[in-house]
């Protein structure tokens, strides 16, 4: 229907209404009263429109309730029985998407939990039921803390929830399990635990590998270390004796480092190892005993607050860091050690080196066990354990690991630890 329908129905209502106005006052004789009557007539004809749409809005807009009417009126509800029809087609869809995400969150080998902004559950398929006993009817709109009041899941909950955390099932001991919150709107989140049991009976058994090794390998390897080291100081040895035992010495020195290294990072891959030993740890003093030897290192650091750490692992970490940017480059290259708050506020180490640059293809492996860089001119006598106990140690502080690397740059190793570690003084 076009405006001039529109019109010409309106006008032919003023037009009845003047007919009426002029019937009734030349009737009655008095023209208020017939301009009364005629505007209370349109009045009631107006509520009547209106209780009729009403009536059809209430009933979800039913087609044998429909108003019947013209002009304006009919448009209106001609629009909105074309906007209720686009909604249910929206609705149906979505519906069906639904059903389908259902259907698939279902079948997922992991429990799917979805919470609200009051951490209510809303939403949980069969897996929940299996690996937590939710049900997915029983346990709507509970609280997850009430069901699940492990101290490390309420902290992940309420303190960090972009973290992830391992622990065992609430259930029974011997399932190990992995929680993850991952936001899906402004007031929602989903929850996602999956059983981690087999990967960490493999760890375990890898670490106790590691350390029955290493440890059997140790005892001899000092041993030997030990006799060469005196073969080496005997004066009546010739030349050519004393360059194999120097030889024979560096190689066993390298291989006792690598034994320390691996035990090492097995204690800090381990969960509990060394949990209950987080300190107040002034970074200022373990950079300063880190590099009291060494001339080529400038310091830039910023004073005034502490971090909360493991602190024999913190000097671990900024040893190999430091350690590492000598090694893979030539004697007296400039290295900056830096100790400061980034302009979101969190704790930075950043250690960069001015010598070669870390090939592209590399940079995303440097930090894997015995990874060693395509290019020979990195080649040198580490253990290639160096930053994958970094990268361990930064994981077991919350802390990010970044490495950047270019041409005419250098290498620069950046260690980003949470807010939540900050310590305004060593109490």
């Amino acid at each position: 229907m076009n405006f001039l329908s529109f019109l010409s129905q309106e006008i032919y209502r003023i037009f009845l209404s003047t007919v009426l106005f002029l019937l009734i006052g030349s009737i009655t004789g008095s023209w208020l009263f017939s301009l009364c009557l005629v505007v209370f007539c349109y009045i009631i004809w107006l509520y009547l429109k209106i209780f009729q749409l009403s009536v059809w809005l209430e009933n979800d807009l039913n087609d044998s309730n429909r108003p019947v009417g013209d002009g304006v009126w009919e448009r209106l509800t001609f629009l909105i029985h074309q906007t209720d029809k686009k909604s249910k087609s929206r609705k149906a869809k979505t519906n069906i998407l639904l059903k389908h995400f259902q259907g698939v969150v279902k079948g997922l080998p992991f429990a799917t939990i979805v919470l609200n902004s009051n951490n209510e559950i809303e939403w949980s398929n069969s897996m929940a039921s299996k690996l937590l006993k939710i049900m997915p009817k029983g346990d709507r709109g509970n609280r997850i803390d009430n069901l699940l009041r492990d101290p490390k899941f309420h902290k992940m909950l309420l303190e960090q929830p972009e973290h992830e955390v391992e622990m065992t099932s609430p259930h029974d001991s011997k399932i190990a399990l992995s929680f993850r919150i991952l936001p899906i709107q402004i007031s929602s989140k989903l929850l996602i635990v999956r059983d981690i049991s087999e990967r960490t009976r493999l760890m375990e058994r890898q670490k106790t590998f590691v350390d029955n090794a290493s440890h059997e390998l140790k005892t001899p390897l000092t041993s030997i270390y030990g006799y060469i080291d005196i073969m080496r100081s005997n004066k009546n040895i010739g030349y050519d004796e004393k360059e194999m035992l120097d030889e024979a010495f560096k190689q066993t020195q390298s291989m006792v480092e690598l034994i320390d290294d691996l035990l090492f990072l097995s204690k800090v891959e381990s969960e509990s190892s060394l949990r209950s030993l987080f300190e107040a740890v002034s970074m200022e003093s373990v950079i300063n005993k880190s590099i009291v030897r060494l001339t080529n290192v400038d310091t830039a650091i910023e004073k005034g607050f502490y971090i909360d750490a493991i602190k024999i692992e913190i000097k671990s970490l900024v040893k190999n860091i430091i350690d590492n940017a000598i090694k893979h480059n030539p004697e007296g290259t400039k290295i900056e050690v830096k100790w400061y708050m980034d302009k979101s506020g969190r704790p930075c180490l950043e250690v960069r080196d001015y010598g070669r640059s870390i090939p592209q293809k590399d940079l995303a492996y440097v930090t894997e066990k015995f990874y060693r860089v395509s290019d020979e001119s990195f080649q040198s006598s580490g253990s290639g354990l160096g930053l994958s106990i970094v990268k361990s140690i930064a994981e077991r502080h919350d802390a990010e690991m970044q490495i950047i690397s270019k041409k005419d740059f250098g290498t620069a190793v950046i260690i980003q630890f949470p807010t939540y570690r900050i310590l305004q003084s060593a109490e």
